[in-house]
């Protein structure tokens, strides 16, 4: 999936081709993130990836029935799941609770 630069002029706040795109949209998400990143004290840029991708999946499994366990095993169904296991494997970052 790619994502399309958009640019729209601040005073306008909105842009003129989708009036979906908001500039509070861009300084909500802003702020989430930022909220989601300040409880790790600090981010190493080699886990970045990492840590926007749970931001990610977090905003996705926000507002669904659905549990975790269940979000599991949507994962393992998948034709790919021992090469994302892999995936993760290889990048895993140890979070003490």
């Amino acid at each position: 999936k790619t994502i399309k630069h958009k640019s729209i002029l601040a005073k306008e706040h909105i842009s003129k081709e989708n009036n979906n795109i908001h500039l509070q949209h861009v300084n909500n998400l802003h702020a989430q993130l930022r909220k989601f990143l300040r409880q790790f004290n600090g981010v190493s840029s080699k886990y970045l990836q990492n840590y926007l991708n749970w931001f990610a999946y977090k905003d996705k499994l926000y507002g669904t029935k659905s549990t975790i366990k269940q979000w599991f095993y949507a994962i393992l169904a998948t034709p790919y799941a021992y090469e994302l296991f892999l995936q993760f494997k290889d990048n895993a970052v140890n979070i003490r609770t």
